[in-house]
């Protein structure tokens, strides 16, 4: 995730990741260094900060309890190119169901400002890193696989302070 005072973004978090490869993103991902746990990013960047007011966070509310919420497993290492990699979730399909809900009532805010066509689900382990060290990380990520876990909330964080922190959190299906 860029990096600006401000910035908000929206995700899934996923704890049960954690274990796995907290370690490896603190080492490898910019953002885990900056506050974010283990996510799936549903939608960055978002509405800046100064602009989330009661009607926006009401619109998110409404988005998220429309979509159900959903087991999820984390079952095999990829790869973006030699940059970045992640794990795949599955299924697939709620992750992109709940990017183009939230960006259908938010069209203003494509994810990723509309760099990616298909933008893919995925937890990044790590970003930009040593090639060895990213390898490394995948293999060891790699054979504690399958995690398991529920996504069953939709989180705002916010850039504040060179920390991304939680602003709200939003129950899928209305939980």
């Amino acid at each position: 995730m860029t990096r600006f005072e401000g910035d908000s973004a929206l995700v899934v978090h996923v704890p049960e990741a954690e274990p796995v490869v907290g370690e490896w993103r603190l080492m490898l991902d910019p953002a885990a260094d900056h506050g974010v746990d283990a996510h799936i990013t549903v939608l960055f960047p978002f509405v800046s900060s100064s602009d989330l007011d009661d009607d926006v966070l009401g619109r998110i509310a409404a988005v998220a309890a429309g979509c159900d919420p959903f087991d999820l497993s984390l079952v095999e290492v990829r790869w973006f190119e030699r940059d970045v990699v992640y794990l795949a979730p599955q299924p697939e399909e709620p992750f992109r169901d709940l990017t183009a809900a939230v960006w259908a009532e938010f069209p203003e805010h494509p994810p990723y400002q509309g760099a990616h066509d298909d933008p893919i689900p995925h937890l990044t382990i790590g970003q930009g890193g040593p090639l060895d060290d990213m390898r490394r990380a995948a293999d060891a990520v790699d054979e504690r696989l399958p995690i398991r876990g529920r996504a069953a909330a939709l989180d705002l964080i916010v850039l504040e302070a060179a920390v991304w922190a939680q602003r709200a959190r939003f129950p899928l299906g209305g939980e």
